[in-house]
């Protein structure tokens, strides 16, 4: 399962830029520790969503498998489903932040298509544009 070793790695990756914090918050560059510190932000929301995104997953194959001995209600299945469609929001979610590192706010990411005149490639690279745009205005 790809959660907890995301969640490791993310909690690796959390750990470095709060040492990297420590070292570069009393910058004298404002800008420079602005950075440091919404990249920390950023760095521990992604491992407190992999949590959850492994919680979540674990509650989802314990449903699963009482089901399998037939000890789970309606209830409960609409709890797995419901669970199920979390995690995949969430890795989806995780799988776009890491998309979009670099100079955009994973909040405030603004992507123009436009159209160009080489054709069938052109359009196929709007499409998949298009599709991505799609799926991350889903999780705003």
């Amino acid at each position: 399962m790809i959660a907890p070793v995301s969640v490791e790695l993310e909690e690796e990756r959390r750990i470095k830029q709060e040492s990297l914090c420590r070292c570069n918050l009393w910058n004298n560059d404002i800008i420079i520790s602005n950075e440091s510190l919404i990249a920390l932000a950023d760095a521990i929301k992604v491992v407190n969503d992999l949590k959850v995104v492994q919680h979540k997953a674990e509650e989802a194959k314990l449903i699963t498998q009482l089901a399998q001995i037939d000890l789970v209600n309606h209830k409960l299945f609409e709890e797995a489903y419901n669970a199920s469609l979390d995690v995949s929001r969430f890795l989806d979610y995780y799988e776009i932040s890491k998309l979009l590192t670099g100079p955009y706010d994973k909040e405030g990411a603004c992507m123009t298509i436009t159209a160009g005149l080489e054709g069938v490639a052109s359009e196929e690279g709007n499409a998949q544009a298009a599709s991505f745009q799609i799926a991350l205005e889903m999780f705003n």
